[in-house]
């Protein structure tokens, strides 16, 4: 019995160890817009569709295919507190709704369960496509004289806090959602964002609604987080009580499916 201590010790340490090795990594990412067409005015919002150039790595061990995303824009204002500015989207959000995905018929005319982007395991990914921008005008005027003067103090460049939720499966077979905070840095020159710091917010098996999560996020970090001086978030963000455990947990169900799989295609 005394032996055994020990041995679910050894076990424990090597669980832990080998989910640091697999635990999921955010893909670095980079957007450069190609296309600004004229924006129009659409439900009291600047709306406008972007030619964009994307980039990213998936650094991970296990494929990503990204079905449907959407991320919040922020900056803060002279006083430093943080507003929102802005929302992107892809192009079949609005047709991802709970019913439509619940009707085989449905999704197969709309072409759902075909990945947005197909990133391979531990590879580059690159691609161009059609993203969607909405900016809130109140946003952007109570923003604009800390935007201007920190554009002039930055030759060109601002830091832009992101919140992100996407709907993606694991090597083409589990789906999940996942959320993250993201500092950035916006290129004003180029129309480049890159992605320089991010942190994995949630991670929950199956496709949670993507405007209800993106709206509780957004909601949840006006209430909680505060720019620094640079006008990034993440130096001030603090992950909920228990939720890299649920992260850990979550991610370990998606290897053993993945290795599941792998047996019987090799059986």
């Amino acid at each position: 019995m005394v032996a055994v201590v020990p041995l679910l010790v050894s076990l424990a340490g090597l669980s832990t160890a080998v989910f640091q090795v697999l635990k999921p990594r955010l893909p670095p990412y980079a957007i450069t817009v190609i296309k600004l067409p004229m924006p129009s005015w659409v439900d009291g919002q600047i709306m406008t569709q972007l030619h964009a150039d994307v980039k990213l790595h998936n650094d991970n061990f296990v494929a990503i295919d990204v079905h449907s995303l959407a991320f919040d824009l922020f900056y803060p204002d002279l006083g430093g507190e943080l507003t929102h500015i802005g929302r992107v989207f892809d192009g079949q959000k609005k047709y991802r709704t709970e019913e439509c995905l619940a009707e085989m018929e449905c999704r197969i005319l709309r072409g759902l369960d075909k990945p947005l982007w197909a990133l391979q395991a531990r590879s580059d990914f690159g691609v161009q496509d059609n993203v969607f921008a909405s900016l809130s005008l109140w946003g952007l005027a109570k923003t604009f004289l800390s935007i201007l003067s920190n554009l002039i103090k930055g030759g060109g460049h601002l830091v832009i806090p992101t919140t992100g939720v996407m709907q993606i499966k694991a090597s083409s077979s589990t789906p999940v959602t996942m959320s993250m905070i993201c500092d950035n840095s916006l290129n004003i020159w180029t129309m480049a964002l890159v992605g320089v710091d991010c942190s994995l917010n949630s991670l929950d098996v199956g496709w949670l609604e993507i405007n209800g999560s993106i709206d509780k996020l957004q909601e949840e970090v006006l209430a909680n987080l505060k720019a620094n001086a640079t006008g990034g978030v993440l130096a001030n963000h603090k992950a909920h009580a228990g939720t890299e455990k649920k992260i850990e947990q979550v991610w370990k169900t998606l290897h053993r499916g993945v290795s599941r799989t792998t047996e019987k295609v090799a059986a």
